[in-house]
């Protein structure tokens, strides 16, 4: 049989994601019984529509690039011995399709992305160069966030603030924007995926003391080990004499730190050194100092020379 004629509505170029097309399929007039149309695409896909009209049409909604290319159809009717003739294909149609706006880049104020609870958690999300308005949007777990404060900076830059982060912020974060283009927002590819993994706030570190009595004589060496209980952040470290941090030097003591633990030793343990000792961590969190609760105390009593 002859091929059929081809047609589109709308007709425009490009077209662009969510805009609804029409092909229509139209048979010549003939005698057999028409049985059906066959619509195909350059990138794959085809679609059998039975009827016995002579037109048929096959609407879609465009998703992307795959819905352009070349288009055709074909029709098949029924000869006098009820057998199935394919008709010659009809022209072809090129749809041009324009495709979502490209994928932001997401980043993180934290490089790492490992932060510790109650810390804040800000998101960028940079889109490239454009004039057109845009809209952003952040995702987690591809679930859209819905708490949190939403600035546009710009046209190219969303911002995305967490003020207070919890253990349950943890997993992966992603963003995207949408397009005004024609009346109508278009939402681009996603950006690539951060990872963000929120810890609880460090337990107490562990005060050591030697002698373990906590008991020394007058100008005898003291040595207090204050020992944190994960390595996961840099640490500084601070030991505190009744309440109140003791300067560098204090009594004669000198200060020693490595790894996860800090000694403060006193040569000579002068006599007013007595008094009820704790020590405290404190961890680097993105560039924020982040204190962990104090350790349990220690009792020291010096004890005078003997006359």
């Amino acid at each position: 049989p002859p091929p059929p004629n081809i047609t589109v509505t709308p007709q425009k170029t490009p077209y662009l994601i969510g805009d609804t097309i029409s092909i229509r399929c139209a048979a010549p007039w003939s005698k057999e019984k028409l049985q059906g149309f066959q619509f195909s695409g350059t990138s794959g896909w085809a679609v059998d529509m039975r009827t016995s009209r002579r037109s048929s049409v096959y609407t879609f909604n465009v998703t992307g690039p795959r819905d352009g290319g070349w288009h055709a159809c074909t029709y098949t009717v029924l000869d006098r011995f009820r057998r199935p003739l394919r008709s010659q294909e009809s022209s072809s149609i090129f749809i041009t399709i324009k495709d979502r706006p490209p994928q932001p880049t997401l980043t993180l104020t934290s490089p790492s992305g490992v932060t510790i609870e109650g810390q804040p958690l800000v998101f960028l999300c940079a889109a490239p160069p454009g004039d057109a308005p845009r809209r952003f949007h952040f995702y987690k777990e591809k679930v859209e966030v819905l708490h949190g404060v939403y600035m546009t900076l710009r046209a190219t830059e969303g911002q995305l603030q967490v003020l207070e982060s919890h253990q349950e912020d943890t997993g992966n974060f992603t963003c995207g924007y949408e397009e005004e283009t024609e009346d109508r927002w278009i939402a681009s590819y996603l950006s690539g995926a951060v990872e963000v993994l929120v810890k609880e706030v460090a337990s107490p570190p562990a005060l050591a003391v030697d002698p373990p009595s906590g008991v020394v004589g007058e100008d005898h060496p003291l040595r207090l080990t204050c020992v944190a209980t994960r390595g996961d952040f840099r640490t500084r470290f601070r030991f505190y004499r009744n309440g109140v941090e003791m300067p560098p030097g204090e009594g004669g003591s000198k200060m020693a730190t490595g790894g996860n633990s800090s000694h403060l030793v006193f040569p000579q343990s002068p006599r007013d050194l007595g008094g009820n000792f704790t020590c405290g961590v404190e961890e680097d969190v993105g560039g924020t100092w982040v204190a962990s609760p104090r350790s349990q105390g220690v009792e020291v009593t010096v004890k005078g020379k003997s006359i």
